[in-house]
């Protein structure tokens, strides 16, 4: 990839979209029908694609790509990176003042005292993290949750000792910087860990709001779709965890007889710094859920009800593969690199394909067609396939619950350990077999 490639991604990574757009809108007309196009150019109108990264993220790769990067953007990227760092600390300063206050009261005195005697130990008594606000302490040591901890048999010895250790440390700590006991009233400590969530959420609202990523992101969807975002969409779009890939996030001003809004993120630069090599995978997996967002639940896709997200997310998926594979056989790629990307196997749901993807395949017309149709695919699904469709739908969910909570490699992951191939195929016969019953019922009410 050559150094514009690198310079845009830094600079404005929508232009390395926008010059596929059209073509990205005529893969996905051909592929759900002509009679959806309006729809779909509406809906893609009505979507805002933020594709930007955090300012740190922004620094590491442009740190860790100099020769590639024009020098000009290079300092941008810098001096963007320092004056970060420096509404951190204002806010950080804020927010840690505001919890000796909520702390130690009208004795906030004896606190400030013991935080200037040393404060790397006051640090650590209380979790207070000089890039990143808050964390665990050693006071966490007697949370009711560490307490119950070391009552249960079923804790690990390891755990128990770190435990014991840090409450020995937190003793310690506090006698050399005299600070009086916390722990003594069980509510204290919960207060502490309360008051501690409750300003990390105000430290990064706010650091998101005031900051660079914020301000570009708010005023780019003020100028696009003329729609005001809240501090809570912001930081939904804006601060998603890499591991997620991406996010299709549904808003909507109900003053306004105007189509759904949708906020799509996909960090890419973030997904890039950890070697990420599907990130066009994640662009389109995230535009389907834009592209079949309805007004009426809010709600995309045929996920009118929780419990059928998963089997939603799989079917949007194996559309996903699709799309790509056409793009693939024009040419195109849009942010992965040509010599080296993977399309397949980075997403944890194709990981149900063994139980799902020839069902979700041989009735594709069918979902596609109500994916538009909001609550109603609900009713209609479970007419058209009977009982067994929530049920299957319920076993789509578990399973992947189940995989998610493992602590382990997804790449290695045996489906055969989490659902039952027999309960599953007899759930998928049962619902062909309503199905066909349902098809003749019609067939006959037409003659």
């Amino acid at each position: 990839m050559n150094k514009n490639f690198h310079n845009t991604l830094l600079t404005n990574p929508y232009l390395l979209f926008e010059k596929h757009r059209n073509t990205i809108i005529e893969k996905f007309i051909t592929y759900y029908g002509e009679e959806y196009r309006n729809i779909i150019i509406n809906q893609f109108n009505n979507t805002y694609i933020n594709l930007y990264s955090s300012v740190e993220e922004e620094y590491l790769y442009a740190m860790n790509n100099q020769n590639k990067i024009c020098p000009k953007i290079l300092m941008m990227i810098e001096q963007r990176f320092s004056d970060h760092q420096d509404l951190k600390c204002q806010y950080l300063q804020s927010i840690v003042n505001k919890f000796i206050t909520s702390v130690g009261g009208a004795k906030k005195h004896i606190l400030l005292d013991a935080m200037t005697k040393d404060k790397n130990k006051f640090d650590a008594i209380f979790g207070i993290d000089d890039c990143d606000g808050f964390d665990d302490g050693l006071i966490d040591a007697f949370s009711e949750r560490n307490l119950s901890r070391l009552d249960c048999p079923d804790t690990l010895a390891e755990h128990v000792e770190a435990i014991k250790q840090n409450q020995i440390t937190y003793q310690n700590y506090c006698h050399e910087l005299n600070i009086p006991d916390l722990t003594r009233f069980k509510k204290i400590v919960n207060a502490i860990q309360h008051n501690r969530q409750v300003l990390q959420h105000q430290f990064e609202d706010k650091l998101i709001l005031d900051g660079h990523l914020g301000q570009k992101v708010t005023n780019e969807i003020q100028e696009m779709l003329d729609y005001e975002i809240d501090s809570d969409e912001l930081y939904k779009i804006t601060n998603l965890p890499h591991e997620f890939g991406g996010k299709a996030l549904i808003v909507e001003e109900f003053s306004r007889k105007r189509p759904i809004y949708c906020l799509i993120s996909v960090p890419v630069v973030g997904l890039k710094n950890r070697s990420i090599i599907s990130i066009d995978t994640f662009i389109i997996h995230e535009t389907i859920h834009a592209l079949e967002a309805n007004k009426s639940v809010r709600k995309s896709g045929i996920a009118c009800d929780d419990e059928y997200v998963t089997a939603n997310e799989i079917r949007v998926q194996l559309i996903t593969l699709k799309i790509i594979d056409e793009l693939r056989e024009d040419g195109i790629f849009i942010f992965d690199n040509p010599l080296h990307y993977r399309d397949y196997n980075d997403c944890v749901y194709e990981k149900l394909f063994p139980i799902s993807k020839r069902f979700f395949n041989k009735y594709e017309r069918l979902f596609n067609s109500l994916a538009f149709q909001g609550e109603a695919a609900l009713y209609i699904l479970t007419e058209l396939f009977g009982e067994s469709w929530p049920t299957y739908s319920h076993q789509l969910d578990f399973t992947y619950s189940s995989i998610l909570m493992q602590d382990q490699d997804y790449d290695n992951v045996d489906l055969s350990d989490f659902a039952d191939y027999d309960d599953v195929n007899y759930l998928i016969k049962d619902m062909e077999q309503h199905y066909e019953k349902q098809e003749r019922k019609l067939r006959q009410e037409k003659i």
